[in-house]
């Protein structure tokens, strides 16, 4: 009897497919020449038709590179070339890769382009979140993938991704410590067997969510849920699996003989017992790094021992691109289909250079009938006109010649008088104290420069080292006093890191709040710092920020605020790090005008409310 149930329930299915396939099939000819409606390739939305650099390239190539703007289709171009391999035949084994897990689901399986949504009723594929799986009906399957987890394209990998907070201290075999983002390449760690060698040593994650543990005298320890610690019955247990009372392996360092512990230790570390007290998990996400250390596997961070990161030295893009190439080997004709918005990374100029891509370019402008009216006006408000925009919107790759950020800054244009404190306008007080010993401020208003555009000016600035949190905000409150706005506040904006309770966090924000008042206090919105520092680059660009001459500091950053290198010399796009003090007061800028511009951009003029009864009268 089941035998025959499932036997129906398969010529349903069949019948289903048979009435769909016989249903008006012109809204999935996506490689159609001509549109029902007589409209060119990519401009009817009932229809969808490829354009020319939408389609696959003619000739004989192994890499389809689509270099091209924000929404210009290429999400699309790429779903829809996937699923015409599928169905031809021409692929039963497929890999997706996006730059996270997060990526290759919402957009390229479940977005509004992804595979899902194109597939038509009688050929859509079978997702299965959990094995990271799509599979076809005529028996094609692809597997899903994550940038940030390389080695799972050589084969079977399960390993988590672990990582700590920047300020993490890791004890050096000299008995020093040092913030675990400053740690590098080939230097010694110390660790239970011994002083042992830092092969590699990177920011793993951004953004990232992390907990926080607590131990008795003041000690924590920040860092991802599944970042693994040692515990005494000689066990590794995830951050976010520990709870009161627990018992962790710790380190303590030992004296040198004949002076006390004040003065530098030396030896092995003394290995000791501490009792976990509490376990949150923080509002605030933070960049989080990791170091992988030889033969032991291990460190101690903040006194804590943990775990390294095994795969630390495959974990960066690059790698999961070469290990995705040495699984191209299925099929008579295996082929690969990239898509990015063009940025100056070695992996895109390599693709760019390689005789066996085929590289093809798109615009933003050519895809704006399927673009939301709204989504297109942001984007170009934000970018036409600029640097940025013959990147973002016209697909063009930006030489890096240098290391510098803001190689368009100029002193002569940027650095005016007219950027003075005017009395009509409200002061805006920003202050990045996070958690270091380095402390910057800028003080700024925003003025209105026509019905679409505002204009950003700093007035003042501030930089402070090696001072304690009230000291710091007293000395901010007193300068203030001194500006030409004679004290005037009128918002005050405190780096997020300042709310989360981590290294001086806590302190922080509540002595930054007992000077300067809660009714003005908050903390910035939390935002990628290279979207942050994006946004400053797009004001210069257009002419929309200007700071007054007595901003040395913030002036000196502008002209030296620098780009991280990679050991092969090339120039990434993200801040080198740390770099202070330029980076203190560039924070402390880019965090205030994130505060004014939530959304990334200049705000459109909102309009003049009516009382609805002046009307109908």
């Amino acid at each position: 009897m089941a035998d025959w149930r499932r036997f129906r329930a398969g010529l349903e299915r069949l019948e289903e497919r048979r009435a769909l396939r016989q249903a008006d099939q012109s809204p999935w000819e996506w490689y159609a020449e001509g549109c029902p409606c007589g409209l060119p390739a990519g401009e009817c939305r009932q229809h969808p038709r490829a354009r020319a650099n939408q389609r696959p390239p003619d000739g004989d190539w192994r890499t389809w590179l689509m270099l091209m703007g924000r929404g210009a289709g290429k999400t699309r171009a790429a779903a829809e070339w996937v699923r015409r391999r599928v169905e031809s035949g021409a692929a039963r084994r497929l890999a997706l890769v996006g730059a996270t897990a997060a990526d290759v689901r919402d957009t390229m399986v479940d977005g509004e382009s992804g595979l899902l949504e194109i597939s038509p009723p009688w050929f859509r594929p079978r997702y299965e979140p959990t094995k990271r799986r799509l599979t076809w009906p005529n028996g094609a399957r692809a597997t899903t993938f994550s940038a940030d987890e390389p080695d799972r394209l050589r084969g079977p990998q399960h390993d988590s991704a672990w990582c700590l907070a920047d300020d993490t201290r890791v004890l050096m075999a000299d008995g020093s410590e040092k913030p675990i983002a400053a740690v590098q390449a080939g230097e010694m760690v110390a660790t239970p067997i011994g002083p042992r060698r830092v092969v590699a040593a990177a920011l793993t994650r951004r953004n990232a969510e992390v907990f926080r543990v607590d131990f008795p005298g003041g000690r924590n320890l920040i860092g991802t849920g599944d970042h693994p610690v040692r515990m005494t019955w000689g066990e590794f247990v995830p951050i976010h699996s520990l709870e009161p009372g627990m018992k962790v392996v710790a380190g303590s360092r030992p004296p040198v003989a004949g002076t006390d512990r004040s003065e530098r230790p030396a030896g092995d570390p003394q290995l000791e017992t501490a009792s976990c007290v509490g376990v949150e998990k923080l509002a605030t996400r933070i960049d989080v790094y990791d170091i992988a250390v030889e033969e032991a596997r291990q460190f101690f961070a903040n006194g804590i021992l943990v775990h390294n990161c095994d795969e630390l030295a495959s974990w960066r893009y690059p790698a999961a691109f070469d290990n995705l190439l040495f699984g191209l080997r299925l099929g008579e004709d295996p082929r690969l289909c990239v898509t990015t918005t063009p940025k100056p990374v070695r992996l895109v100029v390599d693709l760019i250079n390689d005789p066996t891509t085929a590289v093809v370019r798109g615009t933003t402008y050519e895809n704006r009938s399927h673009l939301a009216p709204a989504f297109f006006d942001q984007v170009v408000a934000r970018y036409e006109g600029t640097r940025l925009g013959q990147q973002e919107l016209l697909a063009e790759v930006l030489e890096v010649s240098g290391g510098t950020w803001f190689q368009r800054f100029d002193a002569a244009k940027h650095v005016s008088e007219t950027a003075e404190y005017h009395p009509l306008y409200p002061v805006h007080l920003a202050i990045d104290c996070g958690v270091s010993r380095h402390v910057g401020a800028v003080w700024f208003q925003v003025r209105e420069e026509g019905p679409r555009d505002h204009r950003v000016t700093v007035f003042a600035d501030y930089h402070g080292e090696g001072l304690y949190s009230e000291e710091a905000a007293r000395a901010i409150l007193a300068r203030t006093g001194e500006l030409p706005c004679r004290g005037r506040l009128d918002t005050v904006r405190l780096d997020s890191a300042a709310s989360a309770r981590s290294g001086l966090g806590p302190s922080a924000h509540g002595e930054y709040e007992r000077v300067f008042g809660q009714w003005v206090l908050a903390s910035w919105p939390v935002h990628l710092i290279t979207d942050g520092l994006d946004q400053l680059e797009v004001l210069l660009d257009r002419g929309l920020l200007v700071i007054h001459p007595r901003c040395t500091a913030l002036k000196a950053a502008f002209l030296n605020y620098a780009r991280r290198r990679t050991a092969h010399g090339d120039w990434l796009d993200e801040p080198a790090d740390p770099q202070h003090p330029h980076e203190d007061v560039m924070d402390a800028l880019r965090g205030g005008v994130r505060d004014r511009f939530p959304e990334g951009r200049v705000e459109q003029p909102r309009p003049r409310q009516v009382n609805a009864g002046s009307i109908l009268r």
